[in-house]
């Protein structure tokens, strides 16, 4: 059932990014992509950087990332077949991502510090901080691994230059969960 779920939030981020890429006006497009976290959390589906802040267990941190990756990529091709304007766009911002090089180690960490944030929002039934958070992340251009693994696939970009800077992704976004758990724990949580 886990597995499952990962699916699904794989596929809740990608249609968010699908919002996003699809609404000129950036804040409105961040805005819209908010409905995947939300709708995450609402259904209680499994997503890689929010499970990375609670959880040690690697064996099931593996298990939703695979899920994620089958939910955002697959997603992902089958818009970037059906939408060529996004593959189009999504083209382009990988391309900008591609050229950030090493710089995008923080923006990753820094990403899911506002995952974190905005899980915790909606657990206390704060959903406003929630959108303000995943708004946040995107309008600051942090990285989030299953967002770009969503827009890599709508570009068609597989080759070995982008699959490193996924991997560098999970990387940092798992590193922002570590932090978490550290000051949690500090705290006693």
């Amino acid at each position: 059932m886990d597995f499952i779920k990962a699916i699904t939030g794989g596929f809740l981020i990608a249609i968010g990014g699908t919002c996003f890429l699809s609404i000129d006006d950036k804040f409105l497009g961040a805005f819209m992509f908010s409905m995947g976290l939300l709708a995450i959390c609402i259904t209680d589906q499994n997503l890689f950087t929010g499970k990375v802040c609670y959880s040690t267990d690697l064996a099931f941190l593996g298990k939703v990332l695979l899920g994620n990756i089958i939910g955002a990529v697959g997603t992902g091709i089958i818009i970037g077949e059906t939408l060529p304007s996004l593959k189009d766009k999504a083209y382009q911002m990988c391309q900008l991502k591609l050229d950030e090089g090493i710089r995008i180690i923080p923006l990753g960490v820094l990403c899911n510090i506002l995952i974190y944030l905005a899980v915790e929002g909606y657990k206390k039934g704060h959903d406003i901080l929630l959108i303000m958070c995943v708004m946040a992340f995107i309008l600051c251009r942090f990285e989030h691994c299953v967002a770009n693994m969503f827009y890599f696939s709508v570009a068609g970009q597989f080759t070995p230059q982008a699959l490193g800077y996924i991997l560098g992704n999970v990387i940092n976004n798992a590193s922002g969960g570590l932090i978490v758990q550290l000051v949690r724990n500090a705290r006693g949580e």
